[in-house]
């Protein structure tokens, strides 16, 4: 399979003292009280537009991302009990309630759908086919909605031809349907392959099973209760056999946790179910473990549900809606020196997998890449507030020097610091906002000092104070001055004494004012953030640049300080605001502001962010 890119971002967050444990997660709980209409939670479905359905035992909530919109009888539901919901346009929903009355959902309003016939099952399960066909699990048996009307399907050698099958779960499986009774109105407990094309009962199993799930990476059907997990053939059942087969060797864990509900998510983890505790496996094997060491205490789970941007909802019966917004964040403490609140700068290099960390707390340089994390001893007490790895050396620059950090020739485990540059005047330059290009130093400031090691510095004056710069994909330069000037520069290498040559300054097209970071994505689209309006994009019309997005905390940002951006090779761009860290998508035409620390309960100044690609190579079990 081809290698595949993730990105391992690091953010240094500065504020008072906080003790966290990497271990514990931090979940949110959302409950009546907070704006859910119900405790008890039945099931969850998220429209193409991200906009969150809960259903619940006493009606509808509709979650925006920012808040909770309520419907029940008196808006409009033909029963308060929801059991399913199902897209049939953007805006439009089909609502199934524990009745025989059709509901709509359209642009926030409830409305009954009247069928052509007048006659609508109690539809416990919606399913869209491959053919798009929308089919219902019911418990009058088995439907199709075509023409705004429902179609019963008689499955030939179901049943004793006296009264339907009560179904309350329908999945598609090659050229079958795999339907499963509702054993509390059918009184018996099995699931049966249903040919479609047919209508012919392939194959059953008399066993109550919770939950049927189908792992295609893996090829099996996992079917599972209370007391074990039975798996089955995919291949094989998508064809109406029932072929019994062993658990793959990542799923042997299963054998040995009691589960009562299995759900696969869109990345392939198998999620795990138990009434306190959450086990996910994920394909390569990896398990996580949620339960009451790990923060998630309560007992009453019976479900769960991961949206499109990979937060974890967890479904109880009774103690409302628990939200994992990321289980990939995690507070370190003492993975780099005894305390991580020693490090004082990262600087990471999309062309390594390797990010570098300094810690002054124990004058020490940590290397860390997705396999392991090594450490440099510094001989010198130096205080770096900004670290630029340099042909296997290390510039490390702290208010008003810049030191070489070198290896010892006698022990390559240990650092040696040079002076190599003094400033007497270092409010002039912010050697915090130092970056490397091109084997030369650029630092900003009232002025950008740029220098070159061993052979020539430069200054150029700005015309205000730059607090953050970077180069774009054409090699220019992008300052941005707290006085509103945005400048773009090319570089001359050849001439030193005209190192810099100024090709534009665009600040009459700028409507902001104290701009305090800076970014350009892969697209050219440059961004910039201020210290009391947020974030702009601005893009080139043309050859002007005009400004196209404007985000605040209106829009979902965190803060309107934006302390420190970076882009990302997917074009996400990172904002470290007053507040905590934000991450900004384009997803289907539109911008997406994700609170990457606020839905984690974490509220930090970040200072820094670092991002350093990691490549994976994906195999395939055989």
């Amino acid at each position: 399979m081809p290698a595949k890119g993730l990105y391992l971002l690091f953010a240094i967050c500065v504020s008072g003292f906080v003790e966290a444990f990497a271990q514990e997660y931090p979940f949110i709980k959302y409950t009546p009280k907070d704006g859910l209409i119900n405790s008890r939670i039945r099931n969850v479905y998220q429209d193409s537009k991200g906009r969150l359905f809960f259903m619940t035992a006493n009606g509808l909530s509709v979650y925006d991302g920012a808040r909770f919109n309520n419907y029940s009888i008196e808006d409009g539901l033909a029963n308060p009990l929801v059991n399913d919901v199902i897209e049939i346009s953007p805006d439009s929903l089909l609502l199934a309630t524990n009745t025989v009355v059709l509901n709509l959902w359209v642009r926030g309003k409830i409305k009954k759908v009247i069928t052509a016939d007048g006659y609508c099952p109690v539809i416990n399960r919606f399913y869209r086919a491959t053919n798009g066909v929308i089919y219902v699990a019911s418990d009058q048996g088995l439907y199709f909605f075509r023409n705004n009307r429902f179609v019963q399907i008689q499955p030939e050698g179901m049943g004793n031809g006296k009264m339907p099958v009560s179904f309350d779960n329908i999945q598609e499986v090659g050229n079958c349907f795999l339907l499963k009774e509702d054993a509390d109105i059918s009184k018996r407990d099995r699931f049966y392959l249903l040919d479609k094309n047919t209508n012919k009962i392939k194959a059953h199993l008399n066993e109550t099973f919770h939950s049927i799930v189908q792992v295609p990476q893996k090829n099996v059907l996992l079917c599972a209760n209370s007391l074990r997990v039975r798996c089955f053939d995919l291949e094989e059942a998508s064809r109406g056999i029932l072929k019994e087969v062993a658990l793959p060797s990542v799923y042997q864990s299963l054998k040995y946790f009691s589960t009562n509900k299995l759900t696969l998510d869109k990345t392939g983890n198998l999620w795990c179910v138990h009434f306190n505790s959450i086990l996910r496996i994920a394909p390569d094997g990896h398990e996580l473990v949620l339960d009451k060491t790990t923060g998630l205490d309560v007992n009453n789970i019976n479900g769960i549900f991961v949206d499109y941007e990979n937060v974890l909802w967890i479904q109880t019966d009774g103690s409302g809606l628990i939200k994992l917004a990321n289980n990939n964040v995690e507070i370190v403490t003492g993975l780099f020196g005894k305390s991580a609140t020693g490090i004082s700068s990262i600087q990471a290099n999309s062309q390594s997998d390797t990010s570098w960390l300094f810690n002054y707390q124990d004058h020490s340089i940590y290397g860390c890449t997705p396999k392991q994390i090594f450490r440099y001893w510094l001989k010198q007490d130096v205080f770096a507030s900004n670290i630029q790895r340099y042909q296997g050396c290390f510039y490390l620059s702290d208010p008003g020097n810049i030191y070489l950090a070198c290896p010892d020739k006698q022990d390559k485990n240990k650092l040696s610091a040079t002076l190599v540059y003094h400033s007497q005047d270092s409010i002039q330059t912010n050697f915090t906002r130092g970056i490397m290009h091109d084997n030369c130093l650029y630092f900003p400031g009232v002025n950008l000092l740029v220098i070159k090691p061993g052979e020539f510095k430069f200054i150029e004056q700005l015309p205000g104070y730059a607090d953050q710069i970077v180069f774009d994909n054409h090699h220019q330069l992008w300052v941005a001055t707290r006085t509103g000037d945005l400048l773009r520069y090319t570089i001359q290498p050849a001439r030193s004494q005209h190192f810099l040559v100024l090709q534009h300054n665009y600040k009459h097209v700028l409507p902001i004012l104290s701009p305090r970071s800076l970014t350009v994505d892969t697209n050219g689209r440059v961004w910039i953030g201020t210290r009391y309006e947020g974030l702009y994009c601005f893009e080139f019309k043309d050859t002007s640049l005009a400004s196209t997005h404007h985000f605040t905390s209106h829009e979902g940002l965190t803060d309107n300080f934006i302390y420190h951006l970076a882009c990302d090779g997917n074009n996400n761009v990172w904002a470290g605001t007053q507040s905590g860290l934000d991450k900004i998508s384009l997803k289907n035409g539109e911008y997406i502001v994700e609170g990457v620390t606020r839905n984690n309960n974490i509220f930090q100044l970040i200072q820094s962010v670092a991002l350093v690609i990691v490549v994976i190579s994906e195999t395939r079990e055989s």
